[in-house]
């Protein structure tokens, strides 16, 4: 999972992904495009995804996302066109295991809630969920999980 700093929407996506996953051996991680390595996750996301039952955002830290990572994984997910195209530009290579969060749903973006309200926050958790489930859903479907 792929956003700006790793403190909001990506480590979001992860913790719910692997739930959507739980049973399945899957390893999802997240990353940032201009993160600062070991920052907490964002205030109010940690107390949104607290009240939702993901306490292991309390563990998380932020981490810069580095080539290396694009050649490590299966899948990489972004928030944000802008984030699929770093991804690319670190590693062409890379280019056909980059998708949107949103690529099930007509190649939608993942707006960032930093900031802003937590009515925001929790649209953009709801979302993030919802994308999570479809990407699991499609990725059991097609055979890429057993």
């Amino acid at each position: 999972m792929v956003c700006t700093a790793n403190v909001c929407r990506s480590p979001a996506a992860q913790f719910f992904l692997q739930e959507h996953l739980k049973n399945h051996d899957v390893l999802v991680e997240s990353a940032g495009v201009r993160a600062v390595d070991g920052n907490p996750a964002d205030p109010m996301m940690t107390e949104v995804l607290i009240d939702r039952g993901i306490d292991g955002i309390l563990q998380h830290r932020s981490r810069l996302l580095l080539p290396s990572f694009t050649t490590r994984y299966q899948l990489i997910l972004c928030m944000e066109r802008d984030h699929l195209l770093h991804v690319q530009a670190l590693n062409p290579a890379s280019m056909g295991r980059v998708k949107l969060l949103g690529h099930w749903d007509n190649q939608s973006e993942v707006e960032d809630p930093i900031g802003r309200s937590r009515k925001t926050y929790e649209s953009s958790v709801d979302r993030i969920q919802d994308l999570t489930r479809q990407w699991a859903e499609k990725m059991i479907d097609m055979g890429i999980i057993a």
